[in-house]
């Protein structure tokens, strides 16, 4: 498929309408995907441990809130954790190789024939960074996708407060 991803209907009205299609539409079709999917809290798997489950518990709330998280995004958000998970655990390990490694800092590591290679866990460590960069710009999170978002304006929970504004 070629061009830009789509992005979920709440997203584009937490935008402003980037589309100019208009809000009305855009809220009837929020509407429609409310209820084929509504938000929830979705639990986290039992699978995650240590950084990937703080990340869940950090993430799930903000993102019920932000763009509707569904049940039905339960496994983009688990992926999103768990790549998480394991950048911190890789630069965990190589922060611990940099202690014994004054000169490559855990970057390189000789192997059994002598030779310099490059430690894998910064591989490990490359590869879950983009996993979790790509999955975060499909929830609308990384920091051009926060640049773009329009300002929420406060629920107004009076209607007759329009009327002496």
């Amino acid at each position: 498929m070629r061009g830009r991803k789509p992005q979920p209907v709440r997203l584009q009205l937490v935008k402003g309408d980037p589309s100019k299609r208009g809000v009305r539409k855009l809220e009837d079709r929020a509407a429609k995907e409310a209820r084929r999917a509504p938000p929830v809290m979705p639990d986290p798997p039992p699978e995650l441990k240590g950084d990937a489950l703080e990340e869940w518990r950090r993430l799930a709330p903000l993102l019920v809130t932000t763009v509707g998280l569904a049940a039905v995004d339960r496994g983009v958000l688990v992926s999103l954790c768990l790549a998480w998970g394991r950048l911190m655990q890789a630069e965990r390990s190589l922060a611990e190789l940099a202690k014994f490694d004054t000169k490559f800092h855990g970057l390189m590591i000789r192997t059994k024939a002598g030779n310099m290679i490059p430690n894998p866990m910064v591989w490990v460590a490359s590869k879950a960074a983009t996993d979790y960069h790509k999955l975060s710009s499909d929830l609308g999170m990384t920091p051009v996708s926060r640049s773009r978002l329009a300002p929420i304006e406060p629920a107004n929970d009076d209607p007759a407060e329009e009327y002496f504004v």
